[in-house]
């Protein structure tokens, strides 16, 4: 099994984390690694192509405390590995995220097991005063610990709480983690779950959608403390109860209702959240984009079709009236119809955006 590790030691690498929490199963998200922290034959691998897409892999957060020459590690999500590159000095993965650990601490002590050898470690310097991380953050373990894969969110709290125990995410307050739990459909009887198997979830334009995020605070400064924004590209998607929810308990369910009308054609976008502190000093801000398409609707092109055929053959046919007959009617009808049928196919292919859509 591939181990990610991500260490606590800038504020984008802890957003790694908890952007990687936050995704709901089959989001996607990227990890950038310098090369020399990617171990040789997983270079090798990816340069002659030989790296094997869709391949398993775990992220970990790597706690490395230099004044006590302390490495310690937290596992945090299983995902898998869509596709890596080299590009110049960087190694780039595009992640799709899976299953939590349902067990944090027994994970945690095979990892060690299993890998010492290859994890990163504290060692001396030259001159013997200041220590240096030595190691890399990439790599292949002789484990498999994929027994330990849950989806329960009390798996995604377990593990918030074992990374609330160190300082890159208990200082200054507290974390706010948060996971994309479901989008539900409102609109049908059943109010169905949304599945975005592909990594993108699939929507109908005119229906009625709820997301519902699960937000855990590691927090210990007064409330409120931040704010949790829902938000879309799209002009024509609409949050009629609002797109930002107060964040003021240590967990709680936000829900957020938006609609988009319906479409001729499918509408690609996609839904971010982001997390803006009270106190900037609070959180870092961890923000996640999830891919959405609403589909257009037949019934919509028909109805265009329709319409403008008759907008464009019954201007020639009162121009004309004095010649007119049942052949010559029929003619312009079917000349209108035709135009009419190419533009909207045209506009299928290509996609209307929404502000462009009758």
């Amino acid at each position: 099994m591939l181990l990610l590790l991500s260490s606590g030691a800038r504020p984008r690498y802890r957003d790694d984390i908890i952007r990687c929490l936050a995704l709901p199963l089959n989001g996607e998200l990227q990890f950038r690694y310098d090369k020399r922290w990617v171990e040789d034959d997983l270079i090798a691998e990816i340069s002659n192509g030989t790296f094997p897409s869709g391949e398993r892999a775990l992220v970990l957060y790597l706690s490395a405390d230099m004044a006590a020459r302390k490495v310690d590690i937290v596992p945090c999500r299983f995902v898998e590995i869509r596709a890596a590159e080299l590009v110049g000095t960087s190694c780039i993965l595009t992640l799709r995220a899976q299953e939590f650990v349902t067990d944090v601490i027994d994970t945690t002590v095979e990892i060690k097991r299993v890998s010492a050898g290859v994890l990163p470690k504290w060692s001396s310097s030259l001159g013997g005063d200041t220590p240096r991380l030595e190691g890399k953050f990439f790599i292949r373990s002789t484990g498999d610990v994929s027994r330990m894969a849950g989806t329960e969110l009390a798996h995604f709290e377990a593990t918030v709480a074992a990374l609330a125990a160190y300082a890159d995410f208990s200082k200054d307050g507290g974390t706010i983690f948060y996971n994309l739990k479901r989008i539900v459909d409102l609109t049908t009887d059943t109010q169905a779950f949304v599945s975005n198997r592909d990594g993108s979830f699939r929507l109908n334009g005119g229906h009625r959608y709820e997301m519902e995020v699960y937000c855990y605070a590691i927090i210990t400064a007064d409330t409120p403390v931040a704010r949790l924004f829902a938000e879309s590209d799209l002009k024509s998607l609409e949050f009629p109860f609002g797109n930002s929810r107060v964040i003021d308990s240590r967990y709680d369910l936000k829900k957020f209702r938006f609609r988009i009308a319906s479409q001729v054609s499918a509408v690609s976008t996609a839904l971010r959240l982001r997390i803006i502190p009270e106190n900037d000093s609070l959180v870092e801000r961890a923000d996640i984009l999830v891919p959405a398409t609403f589909a257009g609707s037949p019934f919509l092109a028909v109805l265009r079709i329709g319409l403008m055929g008759l907008g464009l053959s019954i201007p020639a046919m009162i121009a004309g009236w004095d010649k007119m007959n049942l052949g010559v009617g029929l003619l312009i009808l079917a000349a209108g119809f035709g135009a009419a049928t190419g533009v909207v196919l045209t506009r299928l292919k290509d996609g209307d955006t929404p502000e462009s859509v009758g």
